[in-house]
């Protein structure tokens, strides 16, 4: 749906281009109204949408070989299909399961928001609660995927409990922002390669339908605070908050490499997790995995100039993601 079938028109320079200028007020609720309109129409049900009951199909994956974090090793080459199949299977469910917790960290920091500006009855603050209700559904559909491969994500306690205690400590309108919007971003790379392929299991499909559109509109939603505080868009530049931002987004993203490589899913698999931790840790294949589950947010990160500054380069250089010397 454009914005124009409801009435309003993108603001554009001379030249063409976006207005690169903080918004206004006025701005931000018409902005807020527009994502609620397209919230209204998306009437997914989760629960009823998606037949969960239904068994997984034999011969299909829940996700592709590249998603793997032994893809492309000499571990992964020696290992039997049943191995694979065992390890995609379980990587996939600690994937879900971030997916799964981060959401649940961004609908706090929704309602934080809504609190913090103290304006309960306008089209922002109802926006913000519809984000809240998405995110309640798509965690719904990530624990029904999870019971559906029959396998339990490996988490632990100081998992679970350290990202839910500190998220509401995060500072308002900036690094907690970034977290819902690598929230909004997390499937995104899975999402696209599946889109068009009939290898994945259908669960793993519809999910991906279904929580895209929420994606979409949390994702706009965040790009455009993050302009409006002044750390993203290429017309604001060269600040020491900006800079610190983009450090801190840029080891955000390089967190999930880390946190998407599990002993127990190598253990799962029959396979040694020491040789196995050893060969995904290895700088081009985490890099690799990487740019391959969250190669739209990348692309966000580089339109928007998320983690630009040296500071941000050096920290990307350490995940393997931006080459020496950039």
């Amino acid at each position: 749906m454009s914005q124009s079938s409801h009435g309003f028109r993108r603001r554009e320079v001379v030249g063409g281009g976006a207005v690169r200028l903080r918004r206004s007020i006025t701005d931000r609720q018409d902005a807020a109204r527009r994502l609620l309109f397209e919230a209204a129409e998306d009437v997914y049900d989760g629960d009823l949408d998606v037949d969960w009951g239904s068994a997984p199909v034999p011969d299909l994956r829940w996700m592709p070989d590249e998603f793997c974090s032994l893809f492309g090793t000499s571990v992964w080459d020696a290992m039997t299909d049943g191995q694979r199949r065992t390890l995609r299977t379980a990587e996939f469910v600690e994937l879900i399961a971030l997916a799964m917790q981060m959401d649940s960290v961004a609908s706090m920091i929704a309602f934080k928001t809504i609190a913090r500006d103290r304006v309960l009855a306008d089209d922002r603050a109802r926006f913000l609660l519809t984000v809240v209700d998405d995110l309640a559904r798509n965690v719904t559909m990530y624990s029904r995927v999870i019971a559906a491969t029959g396998v339990e994500p490996a988490m632990s306690r100081r998992r679970t409990t350290l990202p839910a205690r500190y998220s509401l400590m995060l500072p308002r309108r900036t690094l907690a922002v970034s977290v819902m919007l690598l929230s909004a971003q997390l499937l995104g790379g899975l999402s696209a390669a599946v889109a068009f392929g009939d290898e994945v299991q259908p669960h793993c499909k519809y999910l991906l339908e279904i929580q895209a559109g929420s994606a979409d509109r949390v994702t706009r939603f965040a790009r455009a605070e993050l302009d409006d505080a002044g750390v993203a868009g290429r017309s604001q530049t060269g600040s020491v908050r900006r800079t610190a931002h983009s450090a801190a987004h840029a080891s955000l993203v390089v967190s999930i490499g880390w946190r998407l490589i599990s002993d127990e899913a190598y253990v799962s698999a029959g396979v040694d997790p020491v040789v196995a931790r050893a060969a995904a840790s290895a700088r081009a294949v985490r890099a690799r995995r990487l740019t391959t589950i969250l190669g739209p947010h990348l692309a966000i990160c580089d339109e928007d100039g998320l983690v630009d500054g040296q500071l941000a380069g050096l920290v990307l250089r350490a995940g393997g993601l931006r080459e020496r010397g950039r």
